[in-house]
């Protein structure tokens, strides 16, 4: 899930704080436009909007004690091969999902448009997503970025025996060889609500 990019945003912020270089933020995200789509993302610390290609970024808040599946079969799916093929599919929507109510009353709709492309090549995914989205526990599921990784929102208010047995039914019916996580979402970045990175 992005490890590349948030590898590279630590080392721009390491870079800037170990050798005392006195970059703003707005500089360092700059330098995080010119690395990659969504370095940018990982100099925020949290949730975010992110625009353009990725790299306008505007911090958001995500209402507390919201928990979410991860679950990656092990196998990856080469991003430019999934941006080239987005390209190259006439359907190039995503089909829309459920929605996150935000805390300032905002919502968030669900929906990542490179899942056309990329399931027509790896149907496990689309399996895997469809599969989360009929269990009781989840509000929805979606591919994160350009795969592997698929996650499931879980619905307000699951008990963590509930998250546990989730865990179990997710093993049981893919198998012990897939990673799978279950993760509370972060409620705020560590910059300024509002505060947009151009």
């Amino acid at each position: 899930m992005a490890g590349g990019s948030s590898n590279a945003a630590s080392v721009i912020q390491g870079v800037n704080r170990l050798w005392n270089c006195g970059l703003s933020g707005a500089q360092e995200h700059e330098i995080a436009a010119g690395l990659g789509s969504d370095v940018n993302f990982f100099l925020v610390g949290g949730p975010a909007l992110c625009r353009g290609r990725g790299e306008k970024v505007s911090p958001r808040s995500l209402p507390a004690g919201r928990w979410v599946l991860l679950l990656n079969p092990g196998f990856g799916v080469p991003t430019p091969w999934a941006f080239k093929c987005y390209g190259e599919t006439a359907c190039k929507q995503g089909q829309e999902g459920g929605s996150l109510v935000l805390p300032d009353g905002g919502t968030f709709t669900l929906r990542n448009d490179l899942e056309p492309a990329v399931f027509s090549k790896y149907v496990w995914l689309e399996e895997a997503k469809r599969w989360l989205q009929g269990q009781g526990e989840v509000e929805d599921a979606l591919m994160s970025g350009s795969g592997a990784t698929v996650f499931a929102l879980l619905r307000e208010g699951v008990a963590e025996q509930v998250r546990a047995e989730l865990v179990e039914k997710t093993r049981a019916y893919f198998g012990v060889g897939v990673w799978l996580e279950v993760v509370e979402l972060l409620t705020a970045s560590a910059e300024e609500p509002g505060e947009e990175q151009k």
